[in-house]
């Protein structure tokens, strides 16, 4: 197919992203058999899902890639419409291949004892939520370590979602940062220079710290599930949802809520345990005079305890 291999990317998008979109798309273009453009129609595309033993997650990306494509070429006057355009995206919810979870306060304790050198690269995952991929390309000019507000700022030319964002440092994690940062380091120097772990490194240290890579229910322990245990540990000290969201750096709170936060780990016993049929005031009890005249309850108070989820500094 034409236009597939291009020059830099006009929207700052970074390689990785790129190549990501050019495999995809040339990979469908090989097996279903789309020599032009014209042949790209909707009823071959779903002939050639319909085939496949992807991850549903995978199917849909494999259909974005393509619809991404396909837009720019109408956009530039190259096609008159985007034959997929009705092609709908498969239900993810109930199929997934892969599902992680978060770690508790004592395996996160463990994994850090275990780490060893790389034990700063798992405590800035843990507790700003950064991803693998960011990690290895933050440098020392993205950090503030010593002013009164310490901060990274995860760069657009390195994030997922290609915007620049200013996060907070938590207060243990600078420690941290400061013992790391070699006396010469430039603001170009590589944060995590050769520290960022591989899959087969980081499950050594799992092993090492005793946490099964799955559970009982068959879901996942590894290195992304850091940011999920980031994202938990919001919602379970008191954040409110726009917070929670603000950090992770989604553009759709149903991400945050649903997808990132491990509900095992909330403390909903905790959470109902504050509630009360008593006529008294009180932000953790129900008042009786908002329920309804049919016994319904039209408002129900949002528990505002917090829950700890580390017992000790790291």
């Amino acid at each position: 197919m034409c236009g597939l291999r291009g020059g830099p990317d006009a929207q700052g998008r970074n390689s990785r992203h790129i190549r990501q979109v050019q495999n995809a798309v040339l990979t469908l273009a090989a097996e279903a058999d789309w020599k032009s453009v014209q042949n790209v129609t909707a009823d071959s595309f779903q002939m050639w899902r319909a085939g496949q033993s992807k991850a549903a997650k995978t199917l849909n990306e494999y259909l974005g890639a393509c619809v991404a494509l396909l837009n720019w070429m109408v956009r530039n006057g190259r096609i008159a419409a985007n034959p997929l355009v009705t092609v709908r995206k498969v239900e993810t919810r109930g199929k997934e291949t892969l599902i992680r979870r978060a770690y508790t306060a004592e395996e996160i304790e463990r994994l850090l004892t275990a780490a060893g050198s790389q034990r700063p690269v798992y405590a800035m995952a843990v507790l700003t939520g950064i991803r693998h991929n960011e990690l290895k390309g933050l440098r020392w000019g993205d950090l503030d370590l010593i002013s009164d507000t310490p901060s990274v700022a995860v760069r657009s030319s390195i994030s997922k979602n290609h915007k620049t964002a200013s996060l907070p440092l938590h207060p243990d994690l600078v420690v941290e940062l400061l013992a790391l940062k070699p006396a010469g380091a430039t603001s170009g120097d590589l944060v995590f220079n050769g520290l960022v772990p591989r899959s087969k490194r980081f499950n050594a240290h799992l092993k090492a710290a005793g946490i099964p890579k799955r559970d009982a229910q068959g879901h996942v322990a590894d290195f992304h599930s850091l940011r999920h245990t980031f994202c938990t540990a919001l919602h379970c000290s008191g954040a409110s949802e726009r917070e929670a969201q603000e950090l992770m750096r989604h553009s759709d709170p149903r991400l945050t809520a649903g997808t990132y936060t491990d509900t095992k780990r909330l403390g909903l016993r905790a959470a109902v345990g504050k509630l009360s049929l008593k006529a008294s005031q009180g932000d953790s009890q129900i008042d009786l005079q908002k329920i309804g005249g049919g016994g319904r309850s039209v408002s129900l108070p949002v528990p505002n305890g917090s829950l700890q989820t580390r017992t000790k500094p790291l």
